[in-house]
């Protein structure tokens, strides 16, 4: 009796995000469009949901856990929420994007909590859409610009595992308890970092396709 070997399907995820930037009076400053980086935290949740395991641990909610502010603070609750998050270098020339309760640990992370509209779903794929205003370092509104050149998207923010480590420590590790997705300017050339001024709005449309 002769084997039958039936090579594996292969499936494709894929990833591109629109990002663009306007002043405050709806001019377009920056418009770019890339392809992103999957992350296998996503993979491995599709594998064990696929084993039995459909745990709504997995899903990105937009719907009741989105982020409901721009900034990580245990007051607002943004801990443990998903979305989408851009981060600015760590340089003392940017200056962090917040401080949190205690003011002794720093975050780069700028939560785009603005504008959130239900994912649109289309054959295979998903768009996510979310922005934010900057408003200065700390949220303070002083005429501090904001150097982005990484952003993430996730389930369920993760920045109480990072609190108390150095600033470089903190961007360079992953900011979600799932990552969904990722770009980084330091590892792409298809994105390129840019920068924020004062209320200044980022735009960012996600959308992760399986084939």
């Amino acid at each position: 009796m002769a084997n039958i070997i039936i090579d594996p399907i292969e499936i494709l995820i894929t990833g591109k995000v629109r990002c663009d930037v306007r002043d405050q009076n709806g001019n377009t400053k920056m418009f770019q469009q890339f392809n992103n980086s999957i992350s296998d935290d996503l993979k491995d949740s599709i594998a064990s949901t696929m084993q039995g395991n459909a745990s709504s641990v997995f899903i990105t909610n937009s719907g009741s856990d989105w982020f409901t502010g721009q900034l990580y603070s245990v007051v607002t609750g943004q801990n443990g929420k998903d979305g989408i998050i851009i981060t600015q270098t760590a340089s003392e020339s940017a200056g962090c994007t917040h401080e949190d309760d205690t003011n002794t640990k720093l975050s780069w992370d700028l939560m785009l909590s603005e504008n959130v509209q239900s994912p649109s779903i289309s054959t295979a794929t998903v768009t996510w859409q979310a922005e934010v205003t900057w408003t200065g370092t700390e949220g303070s509104g002083t005429a501090t610009s904001g150097a982005i050149d990484k952003m993430q998207i996730g389930n369920s923010y993760a920045h109480a595992s990072q609190n108390g480590w150095a600033a470089q420590q903190h961007r360079d590790h992953d900011h979600f308890d799932t990552v969904f997705a990722s770009a980084d300017s330091d590892e792409s050339s298809d994105f390129t970092a840019f920068t924020l001024d004062d209320n200044d709005i980022a735009r960012v449309s996600w959308a992760i396709t399986i084939a």
